[in-house]
């Protein structure tokens, strides 16, 4: 599946300059946690709250531990690729994650961390 088609400006190379400093400021206040994995979609939601769609899956991360399984939320967004919310079932690449403030405590017990919510996703390779 493409990307959806964007109906954004093109940036003149100051222009993208000041951009490119903007989206690390953002990433840098916006986002606690930084990982790399491969998304998984397990389905879509109606949100009612916004009128909107969601995806839900996770992330597989692979550590020296072991593999860690990261649960997120990703809203239809319409926007101009930035934060991008565009990930596609198998897509690997890199995931900005916040720290939710109300943590749900059966980590532990159920193995996906679901104590972050989604910033941002830069992809990295092809889809497997």
């Amino acid at each position: 599946m493409s990307s959806p088609a964007l109906a954004c400006p093109s940036l003149t190379p100051a222009g993208l300059a000041e951009f490119q400093r903007y989206k690390t400021r953002y990433l840098a206040e916006e986002s606690d946690k930084r990982i790399t994995g491969t998304f998984h979609l397990e389905g879509e939601v109606v949100e009612e709250e916004w009128d909107s769609q969601a995806r839900i899956g996770y992330v597989d991360v692979t550590t020296r531990r072991g593999m860690r399984r990261y649960r997120i939320y990703l809203r239809d967004v319409i926007n101009c690729g930035f934060p991008n919310y565009y990930v596609q079932d198998g897509e690997r690449g890199i995931f900005y994650l916040k720290r939710d403030e109300d943590p749900d405590p059966d980590d532990l017990e159920d193995g996906v961390i679901d104590n972050f919510s989604f910033v941002h996703f830069e992809p990295r390779g092809a889809r497997k």
